[in-house]
Formats: C-alpha cells, structure tokens, sequence
C-alpha cells in the first residue's frame, strides 16, 4: 500500500542523496591503515547484532559510510535503510517527520503522513546529528529503543515498528547531557556501542589509496586519467585536513577541474599554507562549530539563509546555534 511505496521513496531518496553528495559515489570505507581496519572489523562484529549503535566523529569523516556498511552487511539489509540528517529539518517539523501526524493534527495536516520510523520497519533508521533532536523527540526514541511504541503526532493509538536504530553526532553528548541539552538515560543507551570514525590526520598513510580511489571515479567523469607526482602526493599527506575525507575529495575534485590535465602536481592544489591566523580557539567540537558559523556569516555579509545553506542546516537551527553561542549576524 501507501506506506510500502514510501518505504520505495525513502529508500531511493536516501540513495538519491548519497549520489549527489558523494559526486563521485565514495560507498566504500577506503584505507588499508591500522586504524581503518579495525573500523571495518568493528563494523563487521557489530552490524549482525539488533542494538543500536552510536557513530562518532569529526564532521567529514564517513560516518554515514560507517551506517552504510552497518545495514549492509546486517540481517536487514532486504529492508529499508532510511537516513536521516536531523539537523536540515526544522525542529518545529521534527516529530511529525520522524513519528508521523495524523490527520488534522495541525494546520495543513491534510492526510494521514507515516514518518521515518514507519518508512524504516523491517530496516534501519539511520538518524544523523541525533543532538539536534528537541526533548519531545528524545524521550520518543528512547521509548522506541527500550522496545515501546510511539503515537504519531495527533494520534490516539501507539504504532510498534521492528526498526534498527544507528545514531550519529559530531557534538561531545557528554558535555550535551552536563548541559541539560541531551537525555542522560537515552545517552546511556545509545552511548553502550559506539564506533568512532577516526579523523583523516589520524590516518594519512591512507591518502595515496584515497587520491587513487577519488582520481579513479573523476577519471571516468572527466573522460581521461589523472595521476599525482610524488610532490603532490607528499603535499596531500602533509596537511591536516581539518575537513577530513570529505574536504579531500572536494579539494581533488576542484584540482582536475581547474588544472585541466593528466598528472596534478603539488603546485595544482588550493590548500591553506601553515596555520590560518583565524582559527577555532580549540579543537573542543562547540568552539569549532562556534567558528565555522562566523566564518560563514562573514563570507554571505550577515545573510543567515544563504549561511545556513553554505552550512547544510536549516536556518532555524543555524538562529537557534547563534543564540546559543552569542553570535550577531553583524560581527
């Protein structure tokens, strides 16, 4: 029925996504590196298990690759894989988009809507930045994790799903839990298995396979081979890449585009020489996002929307983080 063609949808739309965000397609954990093989063996011991899971990691780093591989090699992998990035919803939409609304439920509740975790049953609900989520969607996931129901928004009766849920969060939920922002007893319960994704600096001997892997795919989109000089290999490896996986495919892609030729050489990369002098006071993960949202609003001239966009929240959530860390759109 309705429901099975929107399970159809999510499935395809979170396959849709992930081809436009990883253009060219990164569905691989690439890396032969110590620290890349014990992520694939955790993978490999924690994907046939039912209990949820907790992604951690720097923003950049894979972690929806990681879920990817989770629901991949798991019993459920014939059933939907739904992702969701909590922080690009509007948290005034949260609840009726992951729970569902009835009819009527609020103005321009024209029909019955099956939220992500009636599209995910049988599958795996992967929730993304699963810090963002309000109180109300908290105590509800918590609900579902210990085994319960939940009522769609404006619902009378409670709806029971079969879902595997994976979270993910690039915040320190410690520090979200110490501030009252996040469930301590739902932290409990998701922080009991967790993965952590490690940053590309930690990791930089996997860069020449990395180039290898990305060259490959924008080889076939381009039309001819490209190869790096050992100079420009060395360059790659020596930077810190505070992006991660993901700065590093967009640095290599905009190099072959712009040089137009076969072999790239160190000269061919736009990399930020030494130390930029405006720079997060701390790698603390609050100080960085504190940082990258000046950033942002300096470059658009104070325009919150197009920071937002820039930033891949919604602008809600991006107003709601300038209250919290005290930021003027004019700074």
């Amino acid at each position: 029925g309705a429901l099975h063609v929107l399970r159809v949808r999510r499935t395809l739309e979170a396959e849709n996504s992930r081809l436009r965000s990883h253009s060219p397609v990164a569905d691989e954990l690439v890396g032969t590196s110590k620290g890349m093989r014990s992520l694939r063996e955790r993978i490999a011991k924690l994907a046939p298990r039912p209990f949820p899971v907790l992604i951690v990691g720097e923003s950049g780093v894979g972690k929806e690759l990681v879920a990817l591989a989770l629901h991949r090699q798991s019993p459920r992998r014939e059933g939907p894989l739904v992702s969701v990035n909590c922080a690009a919803i509007a948290p005034s939409l949260l609840e009726s988009e992951l729970f569902g609304h009835c009819r009527g439920a609020f103005s321009g509740a024209d029909r019955d809507h099956a939220g992500y975790f009636q599209q995910a049953d049988e599958g795996t609900l992967f929730l993304d930045e699963v810090g963002e989520l309000s109180p109300e969607c908290q105590a509800k996931l918590l609900r579902v994790i210990e085994g319960k129901g939940f009522r769609p928004v404006g619902a009378e009766a409670e709806i029971q799903v079969n879902v595997r849920i994976l979270a993910a969060t690039h915040r320190d939920l410690d520090r979200e839990v110490e501030a009252n922002r996040f469930r301590k007893d739902l932290f409990f319960r998701l922080q009991g298995i967790q993965i952590v994704v490690p940053p590309l600096r930690d990791h930089v001997e996997d860069v020449p396979e990395l180039a290898e892997y990305f060259l490959e795919r924008l080889g076939v989109e381009w039309g001819h081979k490209v190869t790096l000089t050992r100079d420009a290999l060395l360059r790659l490896s020596e930077y810190a890449w505070p992006g991660n996986v993901r700065q590093f495919r967009t640095v290599l892609e905009g190099a072959v585009a712009l040089a137009d030729k076969h072999v790239l050489d160190a000269g061919d990369f736009q990399l930020p020489s030494g130390l930029c002098a405006d720079r997060p006071v701390s790698l603390n993960l609050e100080d960085v996002e504190a940082w990258a949202i000046r950033q942002v609003l300096r470059q658009t001239k104070g325009n919150v929307t197009q920071a937002a966009n820039q930033l891949g929240i919604v602008r809600e959530t991006l107003t709601n983080k300038m209250k919290k860390y005290g930021i003027r759109k004019d700074e």
